[in-house]
């Protein structure tokens, strides 16, 4: 790292800190690609997939956008350190539970009926399955963490006090994301169905 990146990271630290949202989203941004790495790594085969780490980073977002207030600059590499202990904390707290948490379920809407009927059925359902995360990645980093959360059971209170929105944000924000991804997954299903109904 050059002399000007270290003062660039500084200067984005400083005003995260002071809540400016662009610049935390920005540090973010930067590191992602050695946070998907470091996750990586440290969830072991075969619990590294894509969409696995990427749970691990949303879980890591949620903390840091918790916590940036109270970070301490010490040097270049701080921030980066600061961010790895962090997602190891959270794999390890993971791997304490009885399992990792795997893939959040398609929407009732979604699901497929019988899944387990035919081999094709089962590959069909995994295809459902990464779309759903290829649309949920189309999120901004945001609505992206907000949808997760209210997935995984978090009152639009509790995540609007993670993120620093009012509980009627959170809520349009995550209407929003939801009909995006819900119309998204019923065309796939509907061109699905038109290419059995087309063999």
């Amino acid at each position: 790292m050059t002399e000007n990146d270290s003062s660039d990271i500084l200067a984005l630290v400083e005003r995260a800190r002071t809540g400016d949202r662009d610049a935390l989203d920005e540090l973010l941004r930067i590191h992602e690609p050695m946070l998907l790495r470091w996750a990586r790594k440290r969830l072991g085969y075969p619990l590294r997939t894509l969409e696995e780490t990427r749970d691990i980073l949303q879980d890591t977002y949620a903390v840091v956008i918790r916590k940036i207030g109270s970070f301490y600059y010490e040097d270049e590499s701080s921030f980066g350190r600061w961010l790895r202990g962090i997602v190891t904390r959270i794999v390890l707290q993971k791997a304490k539970g009885a399992h990792i948490r795997r893939r959040l379920a398609l929407p009732n809407a979604e699901r497929v009926p019988d899944l387990s009927a035919t081999p094709s059925s089962a590959a069909q359902a995994r295809e459902l399955t990464r779309a759903k995360y290829s649309f949920l990645r189309e999120l901004g980093r945001l609505d992206r963490l907000i949808y997760r959360m209210r997935m995984r059971g978090f009152s639009s209170v509790q995540i609007g006090d993670y993120v620093g929105l009012t509980d009627r944000a959170v809520r349009m924000r995550f209407a929003k994301a939801e009909a995006r991804i819900r119309l998204k997954m019923q065309r796939l299903l509907q061109e699905s169905r038109g290419d059995e109904d087309d063999g």
